[in-house]
């Protein structure tokens, strides 16, 4: 069923009598707080996953946490790995604002401490596991998410995030590959033991 069928269907549905019309309502009424519970959910065990497969060295911190504060980001999951002149993060996040919300990979250049020869070697071995990204002036790596992966919020992708398997297998793959990439260029660097 198209999604304007099965909203005139709900439409119609909330319409026959006062008691359908107050369910729909308080659906309605929820309806952030459900997509905002939902993803909150799905990178709990994202991070766990990561977690339990991540090299070592390499720490996950997740989206309620002081990384997501400080950053001002919501539903985000930071793998970290601290080093002698800073830390350097790989991240999976949403751009600031209500849901739905453009989704991203992102290795923050603000605090890794590199110098920008050092945060090439890291841009190139990143591309080399993941493929080619993007560099902005807040980030040596960077990867918009495109269909069905992102926007996270809409209808669709809430229902792939309460399915969960096909997206903890692509999102946590991800960014492992991306965390052997950028762990491949640090011990280039002597950056880790």
């Amino acid at each position: 069923m198209s999604q304007s069928l099965e909203r005139e269907f709900v439409i119609k549905h909330a319409l026959e009598c006062e008691e359908n019309l107050s369910l729909a309502l308080s659906v309605g009424d929820a309806y952030d707080d459900l997509r905002s519970r939902l993803i909150d959910l799905f990178l709990a065990e994202l991070s766990s996953i990561v977690s339990r497969k991540v090299l070592p060295g390499w720490t996950v911190k997740g989206a309620s946490g002081p990384f997501a504060a400080t950053k001002k980001l919501s539903h985000a999951v930071a793998v970290c790995f601290d080093h002698q002149t800073g830390e350097l993060q790989v991240v999976l996040a949403g751009q600031e604002g209500r849901l739905p919300k453009q989704m991203l990979f992102w290795i923050p250049k603000d605090i890794c401490g590199l110098e920008e020869d050092e945060q090439a070697i890291v841009r190139q071995s990143v591309d080399a596991a993941v493929g080619t990204g993007t560099r902005y002036i807040d980030s040596i790596w960077c990867r918009y998410l495109s269909e069905p992966y992102s926007p996270w919020g809409s209808p669709s992708s809430i229902l792939h995030i309460y399915r969960k398997a096909e997206w903890l297998e692509f999102f946590s793959t991800y960014l492992l590959q991306m965390t052997i990439g950028v762990d491949s260029a640090i011990r280039k660097l002597g950056l880790a033991p």
